[in-house]
């Protein structure tokens, strides 16, 4: 097995503070950015701290209010799992509208630990969302989700910048979305 198969070991300090200013000296600044295994730019912010390392009391209150030291022991997993080649990556989904999400891609390592970014126009940048060690029921419904790729219409409206909140599925599409198609045939014909 490659070493770069297995985890970084944890990291062990002692307040939350402490995770903190290492999640922002190794994650937020720009002059070191972290890209994933296919050249997508990850941007990171101090705030993202918060999603990343506090859980809910509820999982229908989604509250964020407990520090969870499990989370934080991983916190060089998150670099780790942007980069290993060999990850299961899914699309995201939104929860509002209750439909696949693109745009939203999440890599599955280490068998449970899940890290999700938000893929923007042009593929050149992807804001980090959170990280966290997946229950069985949550790594199941995450396992069921179409793995993340680009087919060729969303690659021409991310190049377009005309990117869409979400892209429906086969079964879902709409005059609107197939408009793009007939673009994205007669451009691959010039």
């Amino acid at each position: 097995m490659n070493q770069q198969d297995q985890p970084p070991p944890l990291v062990y300090y002692n307040s939350e503070n402490e995770y903190y200013e290492y999640f922002c000296r190794v994650y937020c600044d720009s002059s070191n950015p972290i890209d994933t295994f296919d050249g997508i730019r990850v941007k990171f912010y101090p705030e993202q701290f918060y999603h990343a390392f506090y859980k809910s009391t509820s999982r229908i209150m989604h509250d964020k209010s407990i520090f969870s030291s499990e989370r934080a022991k991983r916190i060089n997993w998150i670099k780790w799992a942007l980069k290993y080649r060999n990850a299961d990556l899914f699309k995201g989904w939104n929860r509002k509208r209750r439909l696949i999400n693109p745009c939203r891609r999440i890599c599955v390592v280490a068998v449970d630990y899940i890290v999700i970014i938000q893929v923007e126009a042009g593929l050149q940048r992807a804001p980090f969302i959170t990280a966290f060690i997946a229950a069985p029921e949550t790594l199941r419904q995450i396992r069921s989700k179409p793995r993340w790729w680009l087919n060729n219409e969303y690659r021409w409206l991310l190049v377009q910048r005309l990117k869409p909140l979400w892209v429906p599925s086969y079964k879902q599409r709409t005059p609107y979305y197939s408009s793009f198609s007939k673009k994205i045939k007669e451009s691959n014909k010039k």
